[in-house]
Order: structure tokens, then sequence, then C-alpha cells
């Protein structure tokens, strides 16, 4: 059979003469919030913007990574030229060369 823990209920009274010292504390918690929330909001643009270079840098440096990984991997294909491609840049060169 389970053993039965016994549980205490703690009643505090307080006097009513606390009442307003615990909701002017309360009150003081809360504008410190506000005022760390505030701060936030404006020191994140700033600190953000101070940033901007060395993101735009790591961006640029992420970028060229994977390019140069793309372009290892890329598989040229041959270029094959036709007998009517040979004709026309053929003649083109002589156009070029006649002017």
């Amino acid at each position: 059979m389970a053993s039965r823990t016994p549980i205490y209920v703690v009643a505090v009274d307080i006097g009513l003469s606390m009442t307003p010292a615990l909701v002017g504390l309360k009150r003081r918690v809360e504008l410190y919030l506000i005022d760390l929330i505030l701060l936030g909001c404006v020191a994140d643009p700033i600190i953000y913007a101070a940033r901007m270079r060395q993101v735009r840098s790591g961006y640029a440096r992420v970028w060229k990574h994977l390019a140069r990984r793309v372009a290892c991997l890329r598989v040229q294909a041959p270029t094959t030229v036709t007998s009517a491609q040979a004709g026309r840049s053929s003649s083109n060169e002589a156009k070029t060369q006649t002017v």
C-alpha cells in the first residue's frame, strides 16, 4: 500500500498596513521591466546598424564559398559547332577584317 504524505498548509497573516508597500514594490518592478523593454527597442537597431558591415561581409564570404563549391561541381559540356554556325562565324570574321 502507498504511504500517505502529509500536506501542510501554511497561512501567513500580514497586516493590511503592508499592502501599499507591496503594491508600490510591484509597480516599481513593472516600471523597471518596461524600461528594459524600451531600452531594448532603442538599442537593438543601433547594434544591428553597427554590425551591418560585419554581417554583409559574412554573407559575401559565404556566397563566395558556395560559388566556389558549385563551380567545382559544375561539369562543362563539350561545345559542338555545326557547319552552319562555322560558316556564319567565318563570314563575320571576314567582315570584321575588311572594315
